[in-house]
């Protein structure tokens, strides 16, 4: 029995007090999420540690798409994007001109409805260039003065700044800014256009006019010219790739040799023309723009120009209401140029004006040949001259050969060359020969050394003329030298 109760006794003991010698768990730290890639089945605390598979979001990834989606992480196809603008060209471009007074020209420009552009005869100024922009120059000019019946003569434009002198010019031009600055003393009378200011000269209502020199030339004897000037077309500021277009489109023309055809239609003398180019000149032709005033020109295959229509002879209209002057064929072939380079059209064959052939019978051989290159040097020099005074001509020339025969074949091939007139030949048997050949195509035919009395028989040889005497002026004149 007591063995017994020894026995509970140590095993009830034993019950209560074997707990205190276990070890506690050990915590382990890591991701307890299943549903997470790196969970960890052994973690007993979260460490949010945990990574997922990122979410697909499907949409437009693409950043340049309107409806861009910087959530997507698939893209579903559904960017869409602002349609992509190309130029759309006529098939050509022609000149367009809306009649416009002077003294709102600008305004009607920079208005935007009216024209592209500017061209009329318009000085470029610093004051102009405040509000509108200019191309290079494309004439160069310079004010006059025109008198009426009776008007004094003056020696130069300061004559006209006296008390008691009465001036008309047209309003808003640079002649009325001249006369406002320079002649305080005479009386100014500003007309709203320029057949006015005419008028007013002709009707005895002011002794002089003001105006542009070839244009007041056409109306009366200049008196006197003053304060040179560039006219240039004006544009919009904001039509950079019109104004570089035009300034390459002028370029062209001038370079190409058609400027001066133009110019010689309506004015004598030499081309003048100031080059104030700068290095912000355009140099090649603008890539156009969506919106821009150039493109609206492709476009349309108009471009529009503003004008001042009662301006010869830069600009005027014909009896049927059309737009005529050098302005206007200079307008007409920049919108040519525009047309080839832009549509690829085919710009109406320009052929220059072709010379004016002179023909030369020079003694190349022969008696006289050691005169050749003389009388070639002579008469090169003559054509040169005529060149420089803005003449188209070129010297052709034949081997008279001092002798009939010969000079009759030369001047069958000048004829064939084209020449309207022929300096020769020397000799004057050469010259008799060429006169029947020349004469039966209608060629003039003028000698410079030719003295047989026989060539002044008008009959015998027609269509003849030399610059020196006859023989038979010479031997008495000699003899009363002599004598």
């Amino acid at each position: 029995m007591m063995l017994t109760l020894s026995m509970l006794t140590a095993a009830f003991v034993g019950c209560l007090g074997g707990d205190d010698d276990e070890p506690e768990p050990e915590m382990v730290m890591g991701c307890t999420d299943a549903a997470a890639n790196n969970y960890n089945p052994d973690a007993t605390m979260d460490d949010e540690s945990c990574t997922y598979d990122p979410m697909m979001v499907m949409g437009c990834i693409d950043a340049a798409a309107n409806n861009y989606n910087d959530a997507a992480t698939m893209d579903d196809g559904s960017c869409t994007y602002d349609p992509t603008w190309t130029l759309t060209p006529a098939d050509g471009v022609s000149a367009v001109w809306v009649t416009s007074e002077w003294d709102p020209i600008i305004p009607n420009l920079n208005a935007g409805d009216m024209c592209d552009a500017i061209l009329s005869a318009m000085t470029k100024t610093d004051a102009r260039d405040q509000v509108v922009d200019f191309t290079r120059g494309y004439y160069t000019s310079s004010q006059g003065v025109i008198g009426s019946s009776g008007a004094a003569a003056i020696s130069g434009i300061g004559d006209l700044n006296v008390a008691g002198t009465t001036i008309a010019l047209q309003s808003g031009t640079t002649s009325d800014i001249y006369a406002n600055d320079n002649l305080a003393l005479a009386t100014i009378q500003a007309y709203p256009d320029f057949p006015s200011v005419i008028a007013a000269i002709n009707n005895g209502d002011a002794d002089y006019a003001l105006g542009d020199a070839p244009v007041l030339a056409l109306e009366g004897t200049l008196l006197t010219t003053f304060s040179d000037e560039t006219f240039g077309l004006a544009i919009r500021e904001e039509s950079d790739e019109l104004e570089d277009a035009l300034n390459v489109a002028i370029t062209a023309l001038v370079d190409g040799g058609q400027y001066d055809a133009i110019f010689g239609d309506w004015f004598d003398g030499a081309v003048v023309l100031t080059d104030d180019r700068d290095v912000n000149t355009a140099t090649a032709y603008p890539i156009p723009t969506e919106g821009s005033t150039l493109t609206g020109v492709l476009e349309s295959g108009n471009l529009e120009f503003c004008t001042d229509p009662f301006y010869p002879p830069f600009e005027n209209l014909d009896a049927d209401g059309n737009a005529e002057g050098f302005d206007i064929d200079v307008g007409d072939a920049i919108a040519e140029e525009l047309a080839a380079h832009y549509m690829g059209a085919a710009n109406p064959d320009f052929v220059p004006r072709p010379p004016v052939k002179i023909g030369l019978l020079n003694p190349m051989t022969g008696p006289i040949a050691v005169y050749s290159p003389p009388f070639t040097i002579a008469a090169q020099m003559a054509i040169d001259d005529l060149n420089a005074a803005g003449g188209n001509f070129e010297l052709v020339e034949a081997d008279s050969g001092c002798s009939g025969d010969v000079a009759s074949g030369a001047a069958q091939s000048l004829v064939d060359a084209g020449v309207v007139g022929v300096a020769g030949a020397a000799c004057s048997g050469a010259s008799m020969a060429a006169n029947a050949v020349l004469h039966a195509a209608g060629v003039v035919q003028v000698s410079y050394a030719s003295t047989s009395p026989a060539l002044s028989d008008a009959d015998a040889y027609p269509g003849f003329w030399r610059v020196v005497p006859s023989d038979a002026i010479q031997g008495p004149a000699m003899a009363d030298m002599v004598a």
